[in-house]
């Protein structure tokens, strides 16, 4: 019996002890209870729990707050009666299945607030079970997404609308049946793989590009693909890819399958892009990609847990990353510490204002461990139950701010350049044209000020010359969004006509769409280049004109020589000599037309002298008064003292010649011809509107006549050659455009001013020479000449040679005739006398005439020269002006020139 109540007390002190145990842990229990409910009803997140029929258990204050009900008003009812209609069914399905998995993660639903309006929210839960593992309750809480997805139906929107131009951009696409046939395979992926279109059509896909390494995997996938059942028809992945030349591709895919209306998948159609180089950054962001943290540990915001002094009780990873402190070094450390935009005392108050009102939001800066600044946003929360604890989550938006700092500063970098740029911007609304804002440069473009165009378009300001250029412009914004380099006439205010080069853009503002343009003016550009096109057409008709001249001429001294030679021959009463006469002034008159081809072309070659214009005109007008006939009265006004030029004298006589027939053609039965000269000065304010005059001093000779006269088209074409308004076989059309190269030639320029009904001006500008003018020498007629030294003849022409063997012969001369350079050599080496003179064209094979001489110099010293040529080019002359001390007859040339210049050429004395 005593044992039996031993055994009584061991058994009754233990169940005391066990019961104490209990109540211990209880108490524990209901304090970490305490704490977690206080966190749940203060943490920012809207949390629900449901029994195991849907109904709801509990909701939490950021629950109510999120959707406007009252506890009352939830608990006990079922969710799926707060969800849209279109969403409960699938609710009723999958609730079972969430109790039989035990967790959810991002299910959204759409549901309803206590206003009758719906919002998406993302849900992740929990089930709660009891010590025996049997279905206690739901945990969940959920994020309003509504906004993000709205987000996500303008995308898909805008991926619908893009779609066809991304299959048609320029990457790699195929398509492949369910069998993985290709169906279809563009440009750029057979150029990728080395394949011609007919070798892949129809070919398995597995077997012609995929691998040994990868194709099972790669297969899997694409039957995967292919066999998918739910809306998702769109696809990503990659993999590689086999070339033809055995090279391996990492190829990015982009996949979209095609179905028919039952579901059934027609094809599937793949945009690649070769990531092959890229492959290692690709894999970095897959990684970057793979999340899985809880709420308060992978929120984009930084957690605290302070108490009512500011000192920090718990923090999150999240604001460890923003601060660089641990979170060991953070929880011994207050609110002040971190704050840097106050002081502590600032920061007490400021929680003592947190605790009076329930919570606070704003903006602050903190400082990092390293001492740099980033600017937060701040929402506390104060916890009302225990009033010891605050909330505080901060999000860091730095970034924010610095972009916020960015637009001000782009906006202050536009304003700048828009209102200091020297091009014309402006900014018109779309629809209507209406100027909304213009800078100085469209100010000074147009000459409209920003009060005359603000509020009005171009159009009310008759600013397009032509209507068409604004249609064009218009219609690339309207199919592109930008136009580029439009040119366009403008009208300035002023009413000059100006040409723009115009770039456009479409741009939204306030709602609306709207033009910036800029505008440069190109007009001074474009005369240039009218200007340029001229002189390089000009240059071009030159060098043909010259090289014409050459063969020409070659032929016409062939003719002249033979011709006068015969004449010589032939007795004056002879039959034949009225017929020599006749061919030898034919050949004459074409000797004279090719000197005006060869004057145009700037490659005849002269001997410019200083002369005194005045004093040369006045010995050319008798001549010109014979020429223009006399029912033309000539008028001679000479400026005072007039400044010397340098100019060939024989120029100066093809310039007037030509000027004083153009005018009495243009007169016809009576009239007036006015010569004048004068010193003319052109500054720098005459170049801005006249790029082809070179500043300084020059000599003006005018010709002008009260004639018809001439319209602006034909002024155009004055001075091109073999232009003429003179009917048939009454003019060459040389005349004017061998003035222009004689001008061009001697550095000047040339203008004409002119007007149908009120004659014609031409004034050629000369510079000015700058030393007293030499009185030109009277050099009279070449006498006849004759002699008996031996002259080595060089001439590539067999004509030519011939000829001017037989003229020197028999002038007494004798001859050694060679047609090459290298022949001229022989004969001089192996001729035994001595060889006076060589004559020698300067345009030849082998080698030009003054490169022969040299040679011909270093064997006889006291050789002396005289080149004979149609034109020299630099041989022998700079721009047509011949080198000083040069002996040079012009072909073609008579006997009689001919004997003159050999004779002063074999008895000038060295220089």
């Amino acid at each position: 019996m005593t044992e039996e109540r031993g055994n009584t007390a061991t058994v009754i002190a233990a169940l005391q002890k066990k019961l104490a145990a209990l109540e211990t842990d209880n108490s524990r229990l209901v304090q970490e209870n305490s704490h977690f409910r206080r966190l749940y009803e203060q943490v920012p997140l809207a949390y629900q729990s449901l029994d195991e029929n849907g109904n709801f258990l509990s909701v939490n204050q950021a629950w109510m707050d999120a959707l406007g009900y009252r506890a009352d008003e939830v608990v006990g009812k079922n969710f799926g009666e707060f969800l849209h209609p279109d969403w409960r069914d699938h609710f009723k399905e999958n609730f079972p299945r969430f109790k039989a998995m035990g967790e959810i993660l991002g299910v959204e639903f759409e549901i309803r607030k206590k206003d009758g309006t719906y919002v998406y929210v993302s849900f992740n839960g929990r089930i709660g079970k009891d010590s025996e593992g049997n279905f206690q309750q739901t945990y969940c809480i959920f994020q309003d997404i509504t906004r993000q997805k709205q987000m996500e139906q303008t995308l898909i929107r805008s991926e619908t609308k893009w779609r066809n131009v991304l299959i048609n951009t320029p990457q790699v696409a195929i398509s492949l049946d369910p069998e993985a046939r290709i169906v279809f395979a563009n440009t750029h992926f057979l150029q990728l793989v080395g394949y011609r279109r007919d070798e892949v059509l129809g070919g398995d896909w597995f077997d012609l590009f995929i691998p040994d390494h990868c194709r099972e995997q790669v297969r899997m996938v694409f039957h995967t693909t292919m066999q998918r059942k739910d809306t998702a028809e769109f696809s990503t992945y990659e993999n590689e890819i086999v070339t033809r030349n055995g090279e391996l591709r990492n190829v990015a895919w982009s996949n979209v399958l095609s179905k028919d209306t039952d579901g059934n998948v027609i094809d599937v159609t793949s945009l690649g892009i070769d990531l092959t180089e890229r492959q290692k950054a690709m894999e970095a962001l897959r990684e970057s990609e793979t999340r899985h943290r809880t709420i308060l540990l992978t929120t984009m915001d930084g957690f605290w847990m302070v108490d009512t002094s500011g000192r920090l009780l718990e923090v999150n990873r999240t604001y460890c990353g923003m601060s660089g402190y641990s979170e060991e070094e953070l929880l011994t450390m207050t609110i002040a510490d971190l704050e840097a935009s106050e002081s502590p005392e600032a920061v007490a108050r400021h929680m003592q204002k947190v605790i009076a009102t329930g919570g606070d939001r704003f903006e602050s800066r903190h400082r990092r461990k390293d001492g740099s600044l980033f600017d937060v946003e701040v929402s506390v929360q104060y916890s009302a139950l225990e009033q010891r604890f605050c909330f505080v989550f901060i999000r860091d938006i730095s970034a924010h701010k610095q972009a916020e700092q960015a637009l001000r500063e782009s906006e202050t970098r536009f304003r700048t350049s828009f209102y200091t740029s020297p091009d014309a911007v402006s900014i018109n609304r779309f629809e209507d044209g209406v100027f909304i804002d213009v800078n100085e440069g469209f100010v000074r473009l147009t000459g409209y000020t920003r009060d005359d165009v603000l509020g009005k378009s171009s159009q009310q300001i008759n600013l397009w010359c032509n209507p068409e250029d604004r249609k064009i412009l218009v219609k690339e914004l309207r199919d592109k969004g930008y136009c580029e380099n439009l040119e366009a006439e403008f009208r300035r205010k002023n009413g000059l006509i100006g040409i723009g080069l115009m770039s456009a853009r479409m741009l939204e503002w306030q709602g609306e769409n709207h033009i910036l343009s800029v505008t440069r003016d190109v007009t001074s550009n474009k005369q240039l280049e009218h200007q340029l096109i001229q002189a390089q057409k000009m240059e071009s008709i030159g060098r043909l004109a010259g090289g014409v001249a050459h063969d020409f001429n070659n032929m016409l001294g062939v003719i002249l020589g033979y011709s006068e030679m015969a004449i010589e021959q032939v007795p004056q009463d002879h039959s034949l000599q009225t017929a020599l006469q006749g061919i030898r002034q034919a050949a004459q008159r074409s000797a004279d037309l090719t000197r005006q081809l060869l004057s145009f072309a700037r490659k005849q070659t002269v001997a410019p002298k200083v002369l005194d214009l005045n004093q040369t005109l006045e010995g050319m007008l008798n001549m010109l008064r014979r020429l223009i006939g006399e029912h033309i009265d000539l008028a001679w006004l000479p400026g005072e003292d007039v400044a010397p030029v340098k100019i060939d004298p024989s120029q100066v006589d093809q310039i007037l010649a030509n000027l004083s027939v153009n005018a009495r053609d243009a007169i016809g039965e009576t009239g007036r011809i006015t010569i004048e000269t004068g010193n003319v000065l052109f500054d720098e304010n005459y170049l801005a509107d006249h790029a082809e005059v070179v500043s300084g001093e020059y000599v003006l000779l005018a010709v002008s006549d009260d004639g018809c006269g001439m319209d602006k088209e034909t002024m155009r074409h004055v001075f091109e050659p073999f232009f003429t308004s003179r009917q048939a076989g009454e003019g060459t059309g040389l005349g004017l455009a061998t003035v222009y190269g004689i001008v061009k030639q001697n550095n000047g320029f040339i203008n004409v001013y002119s007007e149908p009904g009120r004659g014609t001006t031409f004034k050629i500008y000369l510079p000015r020479y700058g030393s007293k003018a030499d009185s030109p020498v009277d050099a009279g007629e070449i006498e006849p000449s004759s002699g008996s030294e031996t002259i080595l003849l060089v001439e590539d022409e067999p004509m030519i040679l011939e000829m001017v063997t037989l003229m020197l012969q028999r002038q007494g001369y004798q001859v050694l005739a060679a047609a090459t350079p290298g022949e001229a050599l022989r004969l001089s080496e192996e001729y035994a006398g001595t060889i006076r003179l060589l004559m020698t064209d300067v345009i030849m094979p082998e080698m030009n005439g003054r490169d022969l001489a040299d040679a011909l110099h270093r064997l006889f010293p006291n050789l002396k020269c005289l080149f004979m040529s149609v034109y020299t080019a630099n041989v022998i002359a700079h721009h047509g002006v011949l080198d000083e001390g040069v002996q040079f007859i012009q072909k073609p040339f008579t006997m009689k020139d001919l004997g003159g210049k050999v004779r002063d050429a074999l008895d000038r004395k060295p220089s």
